[in-house]
């Protein structure tokens, strides 16, 4: 079998935090909270979390993306849906 781009850190690996109600962000399985749903963790080849992902809608306003880094001392680089850069949000 070829290896894809997972595993060869070509492309982050996406986790869905919670499973048929249950959640283990962080490998302690529990009761998922409503804060938990719709997170997605991106781990490297080596099983690395490196980002955690979600997005939030409202019926009044336009969504919101939230990306918490474990790296807080790299840049987050925004591409809009036909890959074009878009701009680079820096850590404070």
């Amino acid at each position: 079998m070829d290896a894809t781009p997972y595993d060869t850190g070509v492309r982050l690996e996406p986790h869905v935090w919670v499973q048929d109600g249950i959640t283990s962000p962080d490998g302690l399985s529990r009761h998922a909270e409503a804060d938990d749903y719709g997170r997605v963790d991106f781990d490297d080849d080596e099983g690395a979390t490196i980002a955690t992902l979600w997005i939030e809608g409202s019926p009044t306003s336009v969504e919101e993306v939230f990306v918490l880094k474990l790296d807080v001392n790299a840049p987050v680089i925004i591409h809009g849906p036909g890959g074009e850069y878009i701009g680079t949000a820096q850590p404070l």
